[in-house]
């Protein structure tokens, strides 16, 4: 049986997610301050000293209180970016499905280009680039 990967609710075969993911990494890699929303993303992973991964159920509501003490999943910490993010960028929550588990990614965007927050690393990539 052929490995599918789910992809923002589209599942593909494994082989056009390697091809789809080899393209993506054709966009322009911003690796300055270039784009506003570097330092943004900068700015928001660099605002928690304490990264903690665990496990957590996703039915339990963290508090920040909670979640910078004794740490949270990949759904914990991007709602938590989420509120970091300041008004007027565009959030998305992105949920990756695989066969057996999940995993919950942030982007951010404005018109010049966005990041992808993940846990304690980001990337971002200019339109157009």
């Amino acid at each position: 049986m052929k490995e599918k990967i789910t992809i923002l609710g589209l599942a593909i075969g494994a082989s056009f997610g390697i091809l789809l993911m080899a393209l993506l990494s054709q966009i322009s890699f911003i690796t300055g301050e270039e784009l506003e929303l570097y330092s943004i993303a900068e700015e928001i992973v660099g605002s928690v000293d304490n990264y903690i991964y665990r496990e957590t159920p996703d039915s339990l509501e963290m508090t920040k209180e909670d979640l910078l003490q004794y740490g949270g999943d990949c759904k914990d910490w991007t709602e938590y970016y989420e509120t970091l993010v300041p008004e007027g960028i565009n959030t998305t929550k992105l949920l990756i499905n695989t066969a057996d588990s999940y995993h919950m990614i942030l982007a951010i965007a404005n018109d010049d280009g966005y990041c992808i927050i993940d846990g304690k690393f980001f990337r971002c990539f200019v339109f157009g680039g």
